[in-house]
């Protein structure tokens, strides 16, 4: 009898330590994940952003990082590395989540259809989109287009000024030019506040820009509204015509998609982390109040959803890709 006692003693001691083993294996397995989030962020988090100051890619950046370093409990510093070496950086900085960066969705998903730059976009992790910045085209009060529509007459190639090689501007104007039958051409800039300027003096015919980035300019004069790149009107520029109202709703994905990601192979947990205060960042009073101020959108899209989103603009870049091509081919 005693022996018997022993015997059920020692194997419930044992399925006990089998137990305690498989437990102890277990949180061996999740403790890297588990310890990089608990130490996570311990030193100040780079914001890249590959763009030269004073478009909405900088500017909401500056915005929103003093909010999102409270959130994180560590300083977020703001850089600018102008080009593709911006992106290079983050893209090929470690995946710790202590880099992340602005990026163009729109235009640098078509990049990738006609070249292989060094970095790939579609390899990012997403955080989530700040804002899907409405564009607005406007005429140089020094061309002869008052409306959009004065753009289906045009015999010489307009001139569509914009920055960077593919950049969302850059394909708005060349989606515009397939769809509506008229001839473009594409004057380049250094960024955003350059454009501006040459549209003003008249080193442009068009261009597509940030809708706030026109609003002082409209109002004295210096600039002509002639469509809102979006499905619906905007309050901001009462009368101006949208997409939709010339039956090209469709092209309204293919816009200035303000994402913010981190370096490919980062942890999902660290993902995570990094989404929920970017989203509570915007989200807060301080900066709800900015960009009511800056005059922004305010459509943020964080985590899963704004994945699905890079997937939709994906697919309607790929069903123009031919088009896309043919104008990088051309030289224009």
């Amino acid at each position: 009898m005693i022996t018997k006692r022993r015997v059920i003693v020692r194997a419930v001691q044992s399925w006990s330590g089998a137990i305690m083993l498989v437990s102890a294996l277990a949180v061996t397995a999740l403790a890297p994940a588990d310890v990089m989030a608990q130490k996570f962020p311990n030193r100040p988090v780079t914001w890249i952003v590959p763009y030269p100051p004073g478009g909405a890619f900088d500017i909401l950046p500056r915005g929103i990082s003093p909010i999102l370093a409270k959130q994180l409990g560590i300083p977020v510093v703001v850089q600018n590395i102008p080009g593709p070496e911006g992106y290079n950086q983050f893209f090929r900085s470690p995946p710790d989540g202590h880099t992340i960066g602005m990026v163009d969705l729109v235009g640098e998903l078509a990049q990738k259809l006609v070249r292989k730059p060094v970095y790939d976009v579609a390899k990012f992790e997403y955080l989530g989109r700040i804002s899907m910045g409405v564009n607005l085209f406007v005429g140089s009060p020094k061309s002869t287009f008052r409306k959009v529509e004065d753009l289906k007459g045009a015999k010489e190639p307009v001139r569509c000024g914009s920055f960077g090689a593919l950049s969302t501007p850059t394909l708005e104007c060349i989606l515009l030019s397939e769809r509506m039958g008229f001839p473009v051409t594409i004057v380049r800039f250094t960024g955003p506040a350059e454009v501006i300027v040459g549209i003003v003096r008249g080193d442009a015919d068009i261009a597509a820009l940030g809708t706030t980035l026109w609003l002082d300019h409209l109002a004295k004069g210096n600039v002509m509204p002639l469509l809102l790149w979006s499905e619906k009107r905007d309050s901001r520029v009462p009368g101006v015509i949208s997409l939709k109202d010339i039956g090209l709703e469709e092209l309204n994905v293919v816009a200035s998609q303000r994402a913010v990601a981190t370096s490919p192979g980062t942890p999902a947990n660290l993902v995570q982390v990094l989404g929920k205060a970017l989203g509570e960042a915007i989200e807060s009073e301080q900066v709800q109040k900015f960009l009511a101020e800056r005059k922004f959108e305010t459509d943020r899209e964080i985590g899963e959803p704004f994945r699905q989103t890079v997937a939709n603009v994906r697919g309607l870049l790929e069903k123009y890709d031919s088009v896309i091509k043919k104008f990088v081919k051309s030289g224009k």
